[in-house]
């Protein structure tokens, strides 16, 4: 079950991986830079509660994978910018926010 929102994003995504064989298509997705990001984010440890005491990585979950990934993921064709500089993300209390935001913060100063 997802909102009207998330199923466009989603849409949007398998439509610009199809988009990107055409010529006319400035972007392409990168599946290299996408993973780089995740796996980074990924080699972070959790920081607080029973977690952080084991010393044990964040894992991300698969909604967390597919912001991440299109966040960083999509570029330029000729410049190889990345696509999207913004991402708005609404996410419930104890949903890893604080987490997932210092990782995206620690990747782009990296």
């Amino acid at each position: 079950v997802a909102c009207q929102f998330v199923i466009q994003a989603c849409q949007r995504h398998l439509d610009d991986l199809m988009a990107e064989k055409s010529k006319s298509f400035r972007y392409r997705f990168d599946k290299d830079l996408a993973e780089r990001a995740a796996k980074f984010i990924q080699l972070l440890p959790h920081t607080k509660g029973e977690w952080a005491f084991k010393r044990m990585p964040i894992t991300l979950e698969p909604w967390q994978l597919f912001v991440i990934c299109c966040a960083f993921g999509w570029v330029n064709k000729g410049t190889r910018l990345r696509r999207f500089r913004e991402v708005y993300t609404e996410i419930p209390r104890k949903n890893g926010k604080s987490a997932i935001s210092a990782g995206v913060a620690l990747y782009c100063f990296a």
